[in-house]
């Protein structure tokens, strides 16, 4: 059960949010634009030149007037991207414990650590493809529509810059991610939830400032976030939810570790449908793996607001030479 504001308890079921949609449905959707331009581009270029030329042998005073507009609009545009960039530039960085953590551990050093940059650079607007411009020009939308408000330390797309070293790559994620993502019979609010979960397990601070920002986006309270580390204490989870966090933990642990116990008890509450999602989602989440091994740190997303802190955060450990 879960209380609600006039009093009240409600279910979870009463509780679910509407679905909205996910960053992987974005970049699924962006790949696949990308794609569909260049084949129009392929099959209508030999139709093209001699259409544009017979348009500019009626039309020569209009294109001439359509050039002078475009090179009198070019130095205002210029001027203006380049004070945007100065402006970003200049935003403060993240600093130790202006967010709050559960728990109440911000003083901890390895709670506060946040990478400046992630242990390689993005590849920048001016290196990266045209699908992956494409991206970077769409993806801060999306990602708005999932959080609610803006990256206060970052730019929110610092994953997709470190993917974008391999565009193809990129863009096979974006293909799997996406339908990953498309199951429509667990619920979004428990979706949320476990991965939430999830990205705390992994260590990856990128994903549980965005995660817990989507969440409380999507209806979650701070008092729920602070709950999630004592899911099974905790009365404002539910029986469902309490069992798909159990799944979850057994699921993202390595190695695995769902018990028959586990699994049991989520059978009572998923069809075998569900539990199939299911675990293809957290398939997906522990894809933030790839997050966490760059050092890719927090955007910003929940600054100064309630954050779910990574289980076992994300640290430099030297490796030890093998002995021969």
């Amino acid at each position: 059960m879960i209380p609600a504001q006039d009093g009240t308890r409600q279910t979870a079921g009463e509780h679910r949010q509407a679905r909205r949609p996910s960053l992987g449905e974005a970049v699924e959707e962006l790949s696949a634009l990308a794609a569909g331009l260049g084949l129009v581009t392929f099959v209508a270029f030999p139709f093209t030149i001699p259409f544009l030329a017979l348009t500019a042998a009626f039309t020569a005073p209009v294109l001439v007037v359509m050039l002078a507009g475009a090179v009198l609009a070019t130095p205002p545009v210029l001027i203006g991207s380049m004070i945007a960039r100065r402006r970003a530039e200049r935003r403060p960085r993240h600093t130790p414990g202006s967010s709050r953590v559960v728990g109440g551990e911000a003083s901890n050093p390895t709670l506060d650590r946040r990478f400046a940059m992630a242990r390689i650079e993005g590849v920048s607007r001016k290196q990266a493809s045209p699908m992956t411009k494409i991206v970077y020009r769409l993806g801060p939308r999306m990602t708005k529509k999932l959080t609610g408000r803006e990256p206060q330390t970052g730019t929110g797309l610092e994953p997709i810059t470190v993917w974008a070293h391999s565009p193809k790559m990129m863009v096979a994620m974006g293909k799997f991610n996406g339908p990953m993502r498309k199951g429509k019979t667990v619920s979004h609010r428990i979706q949320n939830l476990v991965e939430l979960k999830g990205s705390a397990m992994i260590g990856c601070e990128f994903c549980v400032d965005l995660g817990s920002q989507i969440c409380r986006n999507s209806g979650f309270t701070d008092d729920e976030l602070l709950a999630i580390p004592n899911y099974r204490s905790s009365e404002l989870f539910s029986d469902e939810e309490k069992a798909a966090l159990d799944f979850a933990v057994g699921f993202m642990r390595t190695p695995l570790e769902i018990t028959d116990e586990v699994f049991a008890n989520a059978q009572k509450y998923f069809t075998d449908r569900q539990l199939v999602e299911l675990a293809g989602f957290l398939t997906v989440v522990n894809l933030n793996r790839f997050n966490a091994a760059f050092g890719i740190g927090s955007a910003g997303f929940s600054e100064g607001r309630v954050c779910v802190r990574p289980d076992r955060p994300a640290e430099v450990h030297a490796l030890q030479p093998v002995a021969h």
